[in-house]
């Protein structure tokens, strides 16, 4: 999440002093712009994070990283992952997660929305660099419900090969890498590990907001329900802006 790779709170981003470009001179470092920062202590007054910040970038990595990426934007509607991030907070499945406390801070959407327009800056600015960004925004909703459309179309944007093959992993290895990978994480990938592959999801039937709060109340109750409705309706003007440059086919 790119929740992640930003400094909390909107503070004044800065380079990761272990990222930054190192020069001669124990201990010295050069950031990016030429400036200056001892044992990762910077001489910018505005970095909050003790290295020196880029003009424009959100994050704690230099352009030169990101520019080595392309990044793939995934999102889903708030009125379905702030509940279901919710169930990871409660019992009893905060029991496996960990997780014990619901943060809305974490629900990511307005980082995701400051790195996807920084991505999109740096692209239209550098789009006949060796640094332009690339990058793509798909919708979990248009995956589940078309997944080998959206996968052949997201692989064409990458310039992978399309197969589709890759909508299955019913193999022993396959569900051990997975197992593997999400260790970590217990409890929040139990459906797609327990899964063999994605297939096409009937679309589900409209609910006003009404209905979703009177689910979320059954299913959490009063307090979290309202918790909900507030961080769903605080996400939906990023969700609905990211929406717009999601891949259509």
């Amino acid at each position: 999440m790119a929740y992640y790779i930003m400094p909390p709170d909107r503070a004044t981003p800065a380079i990761a002093p272990s990222l930054a470009r190192k020069e001669r001179g124990i201990g010295t470092l050069y950031a990016p712009d030429g400036s200056a920062s001892s044992n990762g202590i910077g001489n910018n007054a505005s970095s909050a994070l003790g290295g020196s910040a880029e003009s424009e970038n959100p994050t704690v990595l230099p352009e030169e990283a990101l520019a080595r990426f392309h990044f793939t934007f995934l999102i889903r509607h708030p009125k379905y992952s702030i509940p279901s991030y919710m169930r990871c907070t409660t019992p009893p499945l905060s029991e496996v997660t960990g997780f014990l406390n619901f943060m809305p801070s974490e629900a990511g959407y307005a980082e995701l929305r400051r790195l996807f327009d920084y991505c999109r800056s740096v692209a239209t600015s550098n789009a006949h660099s060796s640094e332009a960004v690339e990058f793509c925004v798909i919708d979990a909703d248009d995956l589940l419900a078309n997944p080998s459309g959206v996968l052949e179309a997201f692989c064409h944007d990458v310039g992978l090969d399309y197969d589709p093959q890759m909508l299955k992993w019913d193999t022993d290895d396959d569900h051990k890498q997975a197992k593997e990978a999400f260790e970590k994480w217990k409890g929040f990938h139990d459906d797609a590990i327990s899964s063999r592959g994605l297939e096409a999801r009937q679309k589900k039937e409209a609910k006003s907001p009404g209905q979703d709060d009177e689910e979320w109340t059954i299913k959490f109750g009063p307090e979290n329900a309202k918790v909900i409705r507030e961080v769903v309706d605080a996400n939906m003007e990023d969700y609905n802006y990211l929406k717009q440059f999601a891949l259509k086919l």
